[in-house]
């Protein structure tokens, strides 16, 4: 079967997308910009908490206003608490398929065969490991595993937040709703 159309998504879609939502409600999102899903992941996405119930809806309602009707959302369940079997989101049914891979994962199904992998940082991550490891995660055909991904979240700040925030900004980066 042939792979979907691409996508592009600028940072303009991402903002006017968590616009939609009260500022602690945005989600803390990277889409690779292209989306041609040549890279590990599509996205990165830093979650404030581990509450899936409380997470979940902010960031399925940006993701449906730049990619269309998600129907589903594949989480790990090691990652979560409070993981309910399906949320309503702006009057849609979005299915929660709970998984046990350990991989930080979450897969975005919009249609049969359309699915998107997003990298999943732990709440907790520092905003400079966060920035660092979602600006490699939505490089343009990354191929970094995902254990690299989350050691780049990981890593020691070796320099003050505002130096790696700048670095990261001139490299393209934003984070949505920080």
């Amino acid at each position: 079967m042939p792979n979907p159309p691409t996508l592009a998504i600028t940072r303009r879609d991402l903002a006017r997308a968590a616009a939609l939502l009260p500022d602690r409600a945005r989600p803390r999102l990277r889409m690779e910009h292209t989306l041609d899903r040549t890279g590990t992941v599509d996205g990165a996405w830093w979650p404030r908490t581990s509450n899936l119930r409380a997470e979940l809806p902010g960031l399925v309602t940006t993701l449906a206003a730049i990619l269309g009707p998600v129907v589903a959302v594949g989480v790990d369940t090691a990652a979560w608490t409070d993981i309910p079997a399906r949320i309503t989101v702006d009057g849609h049914i979005v299915r929660i398929i709970p998984y046990a891979v350990g991989d930080s994962t979450m897969t975005v199904v919009r249609g049969r065969m359309d699915h998107f992998l997003l990298l999943v940082l732990p709440p907790p991550t520092s905003t400079a490991g966060a920035g660092t490891a979602m600006a490699l995660a939505v490089r343009t055909g990354n191929a970094a595993p995902l254990p690299v991904l989350l050691a780049a979240a990981a890593a020691p700040d070796l320099g003050s937040q505002d130096r790696a925030a700048d670095r990261w900004e001139d490299e393209g980066g934003a984070l949505v709703g920080v």
